[in-house]
């Protein structure tokens, strides 16, 4: 993440693109056991730094996207996806419920995102104030909705945000 993050999630920055450990991502979830995985990013230094933490608890699982229930031998076949243009992380299968009191869980770190948020060419007080005060989680649930900010805590000194997830859709670190 060298550029700026985007104004309105899932708009590209110019020049933005990550250069990522992997793309995509697919495991198998089961409702009785913890599943995580990670992407990780190139950093500006050369090394690799985690992008994206996904975390699905044992006792998570409990729609499918028909809103039929997770069994207990049942098993989910999971992909996690990011657009390396727009930085956009998505997730399959789109519409998975998970239980209110076993969330998924998702971080994702903005370390290297261009500290000129406003875009303007100088990093000032204005960046600060976005970064600290309008930077989030965003949710997009169809390609044809507008997005709409997700509950997330911000860690501005480790460049990251944590938030549960409750089903799948689209997201993205945005302002």
């Amino acid at each position: 993440m060298k550029s700026s993050l985007t104004k309105a999630p899932g708009q590209p920055a110019a020049g933005a693109a990550a250069t990522l450990d992997q793309n995509r991502v697919s495991f198998w979830a089961f409702p009785d056991r913890d599943q995580s995985v990670r992407i990780n990013y190139l950093a500006a230094d050369g090394t690799w730094q985690p992008y994206v933490d996904f975390v699905v608890p044992a006792g998570a699982l409990a729609q499918w996207p028909d809103g039929s229930p997770v069994l207990p031998g049942d098993s989910v076949l999971i992909t996690v996806a990011v657009d390396t243009t727009s930085l956009v992380v998505r997730f399959q299968p789109t519409g998975l419920v998970f239980h209110p009191m076993a969330p998924a869980h998702l971080t994702v770190w903005y370390a290297d995102a261009n500290p000129d948020f406003d875009a303007n060419g100088t990093v000032d007080a204005t960046d600060t104030y976005i970064e600290q005060s309008l930077l989030g989680v965003w949710v997009q649930e169809l390609s044809t909705e507008p997005w709409n900010p997700v509950t997330a805590v911000q860690y501005v000194t480790g460049k990251m945000f944590n938030a549960d997830l409750g089903h799948f859709s689209d997201y993205a670190v945005s302002w």
